[in-house]
């Protein structure tokens, strides 16, 4: 019988616990190019341009999976089995009934990104070979949180009655927004020459490397 009541219990944490507890990732590839030619047979081109973002929508860093074996066989998600109102168990955070957007909260995170990649480069006849490589990354981070304060319900069987004994009236919002721009460039000269059974290569190059981070952070506890 313990684990018929077991079973069941699983049971109502998969079906309630769809909307919360999974975590939800969506990627878009805005625009992806490469582009490459050649002028005269000495000068090359090439360009890279990479855009992409991802959503990730979830609700609670709680998996619905420990969900399923915090709540005891014995209880319901619901008091009396009524989807209007949530059941006060032992735990309540945990309770699969809570596992909905719309009554728990959200936190979703959007990443933008964008990356260019270009370089061209010239053989000259006499052996030299001079390359300019330039890279530039961008990158845009949101994320928006909201908790919401939610009831909890236990169901009197000789009254008939459903009271609130608990929930939360602690409520949050939480957003934060970063910027992370890098820029990468790069001079190199090659010179490679055959000199009869002699055969000469140099490489000179420099590099220069500039990253900028913004961050901006927005907190407030809701009463």
């Amino acid at each position: 019988m313990i684990v018929y009541y077991f079973l069941i219990a699983m049971i109502y944490a998969v079906i309630h616990s769809r909307h919360r507890g999974v975590t939800i990732l969506f990627t878009d590839i805005l625009c992806e190019q490469v582009v490459s030619f050649s002028l005269f047979t000495a000068l090359h081109f090439l360009h890279q341009i990479h855009i992409a973002q991802s959503r990730m929508l979830s609700t609670d860093t709680r998996c619905s999976i420990l969900g399923m074996f915090k709540m005891w066989p014995t209880e319901s998600p619901y008091a009396n089995d009524n989807p209007k109102y949530i059941n006060h168990t032992h735990e309540i955070p945990y309770n699969p009934a809570l596992y909905r957007r719309d009554i728990a909260g959200y936190k979703d995170n959007l990443t933008r990104n964008a990356n260019i990649n270009a370089y061209a480069q010239y053989d000259f006849s006499f052996g030299l070979t001079a390359k300019a490589t330039f890279s530039y990354n961008y990158t845009n981070s949101k994320f928006d949180g909201f908790q919401y304060s939610y009831d909890a319900y236990t169901y009197n069987k000789t009254t008939d009655e459903y009271k609130r004994t608990g929930g939360t009236d602690s409520r949050w919002r939480y957003q934060t927004e970063r910027d992370v721009a890098a820029r990468y460039m790069q001079l190199q000269l090659n010179y490679a020459k055959q000199l009869g059974e002699h055969y000469m290569r140099r490489t000179i190059s420099r590099r220069e490397l500039v990253r900028l981070t913004i961050t901006c952070r927005y907190y407030r506890k809701v009463c």
